[in-house]
Parts: C-alpha cells; structure tokens; sequence
C-alpha cells in the first residue's frame, strides 16, 4: 500500500487542540474492534485526566471503550485531511494491535499515515508491524500489556525532534510516488499490456 503525503485541515487541527484544553493528545485511527486492542489502550491510559484520547474510527467497542476510559473522545469516521490534523495535532499515536487466533495485523495503513506525519509512535510487536516499526524507529511492545503500553507513551511524550524526522523517513518509501510506479507496472502486466 501506499500512502499520499499528509495534508492537514489546519482549522480542525485547532480545534482539537482547543478541545485537548492543554492535556497532550493520544491518537489512533482504525476500526474500532477488538484486534486492534483498543481495550488495552482504555486500560492503559486509565483514569488520567492529563491525556486526552482521540480516536478516529467507527465500529462495535465504542461504548465500551468510553467506559473503561475517561479520556476517551471518539471522533467518528474522518476525511484525509481531517485525519491528517489529528495526527499533526497528536503528541502520540499508538497502534495497540493484537493477534486473534491465527488473524494478525499486516503493516496497517494508519501505521503508514502516522509514521509519515512524524508523530512519535508506539506499536504492538504483532503481524507485520514489528519490521516497519524497528526502521522507523517506534516503540515497540508486547500486545495485551497495558503496563508497557503505558510507560512506552510516557516515554514518547518527551520524544525529540529527531525522532519524528525518522518516522518521516521509513515511511517516505512507502509514499505513492514511490509506490504507485510498481503497482502501475504488476497492473499492466497482470492486463498483458
């Protein structure tokens, strides 16, 4: 997969700022089911009230989700753009991903998007995202532990500025001028042209 350069609504990135009240923002994008470990996120942000979490996605663990987590604020399904200013607004994206039986995660596009906006990342060592993780430089830690979660976000939110320009790196081949070449070409040959 390939991903566009970001491009954020600057008035909706304020406005979760705004919103945020001056608490640092937690961020995640993806449907809102139980292998993407949500719950684990819930469990470790707890009852703070100096993070705000905003997650951008739709899907069957929302109430649920509001109620193991007081900052908690789902966003709902967001536009590119909006999902853009979410994650230049985040000071944190977090990919709690676990494996479901033999289901796991491949490389998720929304780990692409953040690791191209330069928001200080941290993932779940399952599927395919370890790989893309450990190039980028993101933290990296085991699925169903909130206690590593939370101190891995503690970590980032001190994270330097070298950090996020790394994220931006590994993540810049993976952009569709890079990509879209490749796939243009397997297609024409796929329609023997």
């Amino acid at each position: 997969m390939g991903v566009a350069a970001p491009r954020p609504d600057a008035a909706f990135a304020a406005a979760l700022r705004a919103r945020a009240a001056g608490r640092r923002v937690i961020a995640t994008v993806g449907r809102l089911v139980p292998i993407k470990g949500l719950d684990v996120l819930a469990r470790a942000l707890g009852p703070r009230d100096d993070v705000v979490w905003f997650a951008a996605g739709e899907g069957p663990e929302r109430d649920a989700l509001a109620g193991l987590c007081s900052s908690f604020e789902p966003l709902g399904l967001l536009d590119p753009p909006r999902r853009d200013a979410l994650l230049a607004a985040a000071d944190v994206f977090a990919l709690p991903s676990r494996p479901l039986g033999r289901r796991t995660e491949g490389t998720p596009v929304a780990l692409l998007e953040a690791l191209a906006s330069g928001v200080p990342t941290v993932a779940t060592a399952t599927g395919g995202v370890p790989a893309l993780a450990r190039e980028a430089g993101a933290s990296l830690v085991p699925p169903d532990d909130p206690a590593a979660l939370a101190l891995a976000i503690d970590a980032l939110l001190g994270a330097p500025a070298a950090l996020r320009d790394r994220h931006r790196q590994a993540a810049a081949r993976f952009a569709w001028p890079v990509v879209g070449p490749d796939h243009a070409r397997a297609v024409r040959y796929l329609i023997g042209r």
